[in-house]
């Protein structure tokens, strides 16, 4: 422990200062580590809302524990400067996620598809984004978050490509 009335000299830290061993954070090499691979639209459908694909992977060492995923839906026009607003969505099903696994949620929202909707998605009249905000832990505990955010390009087909920085929801935790 540094002591500053003794630049030279380490002491040794009291008990009370001390990491209790369970609660060492993983170094990033062998911690759980997810991200959003893929995010694919599903066929927009007049009557149904709208549905995305999120395709998630754990690229680290350890089983990812306790997965909440909340997603928001968006729809502005196209002169919308961003930010979006993001509202954390209590997910009914945290499932864990082993070493190089993926998992692949189907999320559906909002109102129902019109056919003037599609019609102003097609022509670029309006933004379709679909964002949100995940945490999982590890097998000790700690919180880990990660954020995405996608939109949709009618000429790219059904992947949704990552949004510009300027559209990101502001980084706080729920």
């Amino acid at each position: 422990m540094y002591e500053p009335s003794m630049p030279q000299l380490m002491k040794i830290c009291p008990t009370q200062y001390r990491l209790k061993e369970r609660s060492l954070p993983l170094a990033v090499s062998e911690r759980p580590e997810l991200f959003v691979e893929r995010a694919i639209a599903q066929p927009l459908i007049v009557g149904k809302p709208k549905a995305v694909i999120l395709q998630i992977r754990n690229r680290g060492k350890r089983t990812a524990y306790n997965v909440a995923v909340g997603v928001n839906q968006a729809g502005t026009p196209p002169s919308f400067v961003g930010p979006l607003q993001y509202t954390f969505v209590e997910p009914d099903t945290k499932p864990d996620l082993g070493p190089d696994a993926i998992i692949s949620l189907v999320t559906k929202g909002g109102p129902v598809v019109t056919e003037e909707e599609i019609g102003a998605l097609d022509e670029g009249e309006v933004l379709w984004f679909h964002f949100g905000k995940a945490r999982y832990e590890d097998e000790s505990g700690r919180t880990y978050w990660f954020d995405f955010c996608f939109i949709y390009e009618p000429v790219i087909g059904r992947d949704m490509r990552i949004c510009p920085t300027c559209y990101w929801p502001p980084e706080e935790r729920a």
